[in-house]
């Protein structure tokens, strides 16, 4: 399949789905459940993290930071799932092993831009190792 059919099959595919916005401060309800998007400060622009209100509150982070040029949306987050007093917390982050030391954002890009790629789940060099 040539790029431009795969762009044209990704467009169609897309036009199917019923997609809906959201922003910091708006309340989605799916059912008994509510979940409150709220923004964080992170390298990709539109990055939010949740709180699941449902028989308790659960908080899914994101990947969030607290060094980058929007510090203020991630203490909103962090203040808010205080507040939430959350029964479950899911926290993602790159750096959980410090074994390496801390990477800049700019050499982790280089580190996934520069050889792996994703093989029926699998991570591999692209020369195949």
């Amino acid at each position: 399949m040539s790029f431009s059919q795969v762009g044209k099959y990704y467009a169609e595919f897309l036009q199917q789905r019923n997609f809906k916005t959201f922003r910091t401060g708006d309340k989605i309800k799916v059912k008994d459940i509510e979940v409150e998007p709220i923004h964080i400060d992170h390298s990709i622009p539109g990055a939010y993290g949740f709180l699941v209100h449902t028989a308790g509150t659960i908080v899914y982070s994101g990947d969030l930071r607290l060094y980058g040029l929007r510090k203020d949306m991630t203490e909103d987050f962090i203040e808010a799932a205080r507040a939430a007093r959350p029964i479950v917390m899911m926290l993602e982050g790159t750096n959980i092993d410090n074994r390496m030391g801390s990477l800049t954002e700019e050499q982790v890009f280089k580190i996934i831009s520069t050889g792996a790629i994703s093989d029926e789940g699998m991570c591999k060099q692209k020369d195949g190792q």
